[in-house]
């Protein structure tokens, strides 16, 4: 239950940072499958873009400035090597 992604980016970038960290994990194929039943969460999630109050939350920003772009005031966006890691799919875990 990824609800709008904010998990399974964590993840993609805690997986990131440690293959950067670690020369002998270089080439590992990082794949996060993140699985919500809200297609409209779903779709929230794909975009990864995120107000700044929520990326407040938690986030610090080395982070911020490492993986994100600001797309609009306010607003940034997941950037595109840690969504590339993450699919969505529509489950419901029940």
């Amino acid at each position: 239950a990824c609800a709008t992604g904010q998990e399974p980016y964590s993840i993609s970038m805690v997986a990131q940072e440690f293959v950067e960290a670690n020369p002998s994990a270089r080439g590992a194929k990082i794949s996060i499958v993140a699985t919500d039943i809200s297609s409209t969460a779903l779709a929230l999630a794909k975009k990864g873009e995120y107000e700044l109050f929520a990326l407040g939350r938690g986030l610090s920003k080395h982070r911020q400035e490492k993986f994100f772009s600001k797309v609009k005031e306010g607003v940034w966006q997941v950037n595109q090597n840690v969504r590339a890691c993450v699919l969505f799919k529509g489950i419901n875990l029940l």
